[in-house]
């Protein structure tokens, strides 16, 4: 995306935040929980750290747009308390976006190189501050409108949401965008790449169809996931991982959500947030442990290659 110009940016971007705000209002309509674990957050914050005040009329005009089709699509089932929490969810994610940014710069975090240990702590703590921020104005606003909710019980909830959204996406998205090389197309590899797609989706669709039952998160569909990141860690890039996970996080509460209504902090939910969590990390190490490999081998043939004096 980096050699991009300013217009395709900003096209791209549109285009992006359009679809995920689109997309996870259309699966969860009928939820009061539509805005939780969206991709969108996760996005919009990474993006915004990234490019800016360049980056915020898309941004923005990618929220209101996805928003005001999947009203357009669903025009009867909102009311105005719902219209409320959308744009007020909106709002927020702009806050998050400020908060996030700030907070990078202020920390001196590097971008383009592995962090240190203290580094990663604190890209942690800077990820806390902002899900705090996020999940108190989301609970409040929940709060306030649907008196059914007690503030604590959907502040965890939104809590978890918020942290695990932006930990998960915005380390992807700096590797990706980093550390990936430019975008280039080929029929074959793009061919693989969409087939493993569709193999991946079989995998989720094994892994979670079945997944309140009392296995759970220990059915064999899960090993098949895990190994699938390991494998597209080391033959593909982290542009494909930020996809696998896109369709992870629709997949797993699509699912979720369909059937149940999250009234506590369910240790079900809680099982798969850490399973993701601990997946989608190792996947990231494994595809940064193997670059720097890479990289080094890269050197050493260089350095042991003959050079020509003229």
């Amino acid at each position: 995306m980096k050699e991009l110009d300013t217009k395709k940016k900003n096209i791209l971007l549109f285009a992006v935040i359009m679809t995920l705000t689109l997309l996870w209002n259309v699966i969860f309509h009928h939820e009061i929980y539509h805005g939780l674990f969206g991709p969108v957050s996760g996005f919009a914050v990474t993006v915004y750290y990234l490019h800016g005040k360049k980056a915020l009329p898309s941004v923005l005009l990618g929220l209101l747009t996805g928003f005001l089709i999947s009203l357009l699509i669903f025009f009867n089932r909102y009311n105005a308390d719902h219209n409320l929490f959308a744009f007020s969810t909106i709002i927020i994610i702009l806050l998050e976006m400020i908060i996030f940014r700030k907070l990078m710069i202020a920390f001196h975090l590097p971008s383009n190189r592995i962090p240190s240990f203290f580094e990663i702590v604190k890209f942690t703590l800077i990820i806390i501050i902002t899900a705090l921020l996020g999940a108190a104005l989301r609970s409040g606003v929940v709060y306030l409108l649907y008196n059914s909710f007690t503030f604590n019980t959907i502040f965890e909830i939104y809590f978890l949401s918020e942290f695990t959204v932006i930990i998960v996406f915005s380390s992807q998205i700096l590797n990706s965008y980093f550390r990936d090389e430019p975008c280039s197309f080929h029929v074959k590899r793009s061919l693989e790449g969409i087939l493993f797609l569709f193999l991946f989706v079989s995998l989720i669709y094994l892994a979670f169809y079945d997944y309140n039952k009392l296995e759970g998160i220990y059915n064999v569909g899960f090993v098949y996931l895990f190994s699938a990141y390991v494998f597209a860690s080391y033959r593909y890039t982290f542009r494909m991982l930020v996809i696998m996970t896109t369709l992870l996080f629709m997949a797993i509460f699509y699912f979720l959500f369909s059937s149940t209504s999250l009234t506590s902090l369910d240790p079900i939910l809680l099982s798969y947030m850490i399973y993701v969590f601990v997946m989608v990390i190792t996947s990231n190490l494994t595809r940064t442990i193997n670059l720097e490999r890479l990289e080094s081998f890269k050197n050493l043939l260089v350095f042991k290659s003959p050079c020509c004096v003229l």
